[in-house]
């Protein structure tokens, strides 16, 4: 891929992730080699030291920022680690001074660091992966604090045409700042493949991830139900950890595959 002329000097842009825990690292660090990989650019990374996955992003070398945001004792660490990650990030942004900072995904600090990177003469860019608190989520508290984040940015980017009306539509992020993409095809290391599935063999589904109100497992329980009802051959898996009970008797007669637990971004995370 290509960017701009050849002619003309690279463009630098860091990409901004204080994330923890969960599979966006994985994102992080395939759209950081996606961004070295692509002519015309000069990119950086800058993660939490903390990260489960930090170490996999030393292969950037010189390209790798770590900083030190908390661990597993987030209070008294969020406020006491702000102060010295704030320096040190704007210590390097202004001697680097790329055109842009890109947030993946909003942290609690990057409202409060977003309006010091814009002082720089940097534009700020924020991917809004959410336009609301999702009910159920123990976390969603934090979401209208999060998304401010998208009233300071020079640009929104949102996954989806949804998320993007909804930003524009609660006056969160005016219209000509907003721009709707799509979610990545994330391959995880591996080779992807045309797979067929072979005459007389079940349909599939897989419900992957955190097992919360808003993720609608009842709803999928309920199609699969009237499937088999219709005598559709289908088969249900269901991987994530969260609470199942309200759900389990209707898995057990559906006799749905079910790994209910914390799932890792190894390749023997499922093992």
């Amino acid at each position: 891929m290509r960017v701009g002329s050849p002619t003309t000097s690279p463009i630098r842009v860091a990409f901004l992730f204080l994330g923890r825990k969960g599979s966006f690292g994985q994102f992080a660090l395939e759209l950081a080699r996606a961004a070295v990989d692509c002519e015309g650019l000069d990119p950086t990374l800058i993660i939490a030291r903390s990260s489960q996955t930090a170490a996999r992003f030393d292969e950037l070398g010189e390209r790798l920022l770590k900083l030190d945001t908390y661990d597993d004792r987030p209070i008294p660490e969020l406020l006491v680690n702000y102060p010295a990650a704030r320096k040190a990030l704007l210590a390097y942004l202004a001697s680097r001074q790329p055109a842009a900072v890109i947030t993946l995904m909003p942290h609690v600090w990057t409202p409060l660091l977003a309006p010091a990177i814009r002082r720089l003469g940097i534009s700020y860019i924020s991917i809004a992966h959410d336009a609301g608190p999702h009910p159920g989520d123990p976390t969603a508290i934090l979401t209208p604090w999060l998304l401010r984040d998208t009233r300071h940015a020079d640009m929104v980017v949102t996954l989806s045409r949804t998320v993007a009306d909804r930003l524009v539509g609660t006056r969160r992020a005016s219209a000509a700042r907003v721009m709707p993409l799509f979610h990545p095809d994330l391959h995880y290391e591996s080779s992807s493949s045309v797979r067929r599935r072979a005459v007389g063999d079940p349909l599939r589904l897989l419900f992957f991830g955190r097992i919360l109100k808003y993720k609608g497992l009842p709803l999928l329980i309920d199609a699969v139900e009237k499937l088999r009802a219709e005598g559709v051959p289908v088969h249900l898996g269901v991987a994530g950890t969260g609470n199942i009970r309200h759900e389990r008797s209707r898995l057990e007669a559906l006799q749905a595959e079910v790994v209910n637990r914390w799932i890792g971004t190894t390749r023997s995370a499922l093992c």
